[in-house]
C-alpha cells in the first residue's frame, strides 16, 4: 500500500520468522506488516520498563553492566533451554583447574 512513512527492510531470520509466529497466534488473522508492527511496540514498551529497573538496581547496589544486563534480561531464554542446561553440558568437560 502507497504510505509516505519511512519502511524498514530487515532480514527474516529465524528469530524473527518466531516472533511473527508467537505474534500470528496472539493476534490471528492480523497482517504480518502490523504483528511485526505492533511487536516492535510492545518490545520496545517492555525494554523501556526494564531499563530503569536495571539503573535503579545499579544505583543501590552497585551491579557490574554484566549483573544489570543479567538482571533485565532474566528468564528472557527460559523457553530455550532446560532448567538444568549448563548443569548437563558442564558434565562433558573436562575437569582442567
Amino acid at each position: 500500500m502507497p504510505t509516505a512513512l519511512k519502511r524498514f527492510q530487515v532480514p527474516a531470520t529465524d528469530p524473527l520468522m518466531d516472533a511473527v509466529g508467537v505474534a500470528e497466534h496472539a493476534w490471528p488473522g492480523l497482517p504480518k506488516s502490523q504483528a511485526i508492527s505492533r511487536l516492535a511496540v510492545i518490545g520496545a514498551t517492555s525494554v523501556r520498563r526494564a531499563e530503569p529497573a536495571a539503573q535503579e538496581a545499579l544505583a543501590s547496589t552497585e551491579l557490574s553492566q554484566r549483573q544489570a544486563f543479567e538482571f533485565v534480561t532474566s528468564g528472557a531464554f527460559a523457553r530455550y533451554y532446560p532448567a538444568d542446561y549448563l548443569e548437563e553440558l558442564r558434565e562433558d568437560w573436562d575437569d582442567r583447574s
